[in-house]
């Protein structure tokens, strides 16, 4: 297992994708593991991830405010299918590109599975 670094937002009492909403949306809990659902995976796209704390901390700066950051850790690390991906799109079963032009070209990779660990912030 590898550590490295997710963003999720608090929804009431949940932790969820800090993106991806609808069909695409993942709920995360603390010590359990978690993937992207089953026909995201089936394509390649599984969750977001980031392997540098310091990059995560600055994307958590710039992005919404109800963010929180995790330490976790991960399995099946590779790169990114298309960090561009529509989010639009994936809450509706749909794979488009999009250039949402705020992703760091150094955490363009993906895990198939995480388990959140400790809260950062």
């Amino acid at each position: 297992m590898e550590t490295v670094y997710k963003l999720v937002k608090r929804v009431d009492d949940k932790l969820v994708s800090i993106r991806a909403t609808g069909k695409a949306e993942v709920e995360y809990k603390i010590g359990e593991w978690s993937q992207a659902p089953e026909w995201l995976r089936k394509e390649g796209y599984d969750l977001c991830i980031f392997t540098d704390k310091a990059i995560a901390q600055d994307v958590q700066q710039k992005w919404e405010k109800d963010n929180v950051l995790f330490e976790c850790e991960a399995d099946g690390i590779h790169q990114a299918y298309n960090p561009y991906l529509s989010i639009a799109y994936l809450s509706d079963e749909k794979m488009e590109d999009w250039d949402c032009g705020t992703w760091p070209s150094l955490a363009r990779l993906m895990a198939e599975k995480i388990r959140l660990i400790r809260e950062i912030s």
